[in-house]
């Protein structure tokens, strides 16, 4: 069975930290914002910088997240893409192909590696 949680960057403080654990939009909540339990304590976060869990590891044992930005071999050359959810899949959209290629796919090529993610680093990928 596939583990489900969430990461949400800390919304308000000096320092932003990602937390990690299961979410809840403020419409399932009587609180405004958006909230991530951690186990330990509830944490207020950014709604923009929430992403699940795709259940996938890349080749350092680093989990993959929605907005995870990865590299990966494609044609002898190293590739980037963006990890998103469309339609209840994973999907990584990269510029080589310019089409959205399936996270599951792009798992195939091994070598697989989360280099940052679209909130902290954005200059890795730009349209």
């Amino acid at each position: 069975m596939r583990e489900i949680k969430f990461r949400g960057r800390v919304k308000n403080t000096i320092n932003p930290q990602w937390v990690y654990g299961i979410v809840i939009p403020p419409q399932y909540s009587s609180w405004e914002d958006w909230t991530l339990f951690d186990g330990e304590r509830r944490w207020i976060v950014d709604a923009k910088t929430v992403g699940q869990y795709t259940g996938l590891m890349d080749s350092e044992e680093n989990e993959i997240y929605e907005g995870d930005i990865i590299s990966f071999p494609y044609r002898r050359r190293t590739e980037t893409g963006v990890v998103y959810y469309v339609n209840s899949g994973y999907l990584v959209k990269n510029k080589v192909c310019l089409h959205d290629d399936d996270l599951q796919s792009v798992m195939f090529y091994k070598e697989i590696h989360v280099i940052g993610n679209v909130h902290d680093n954005p200059e890795i990928f730009k349209e």
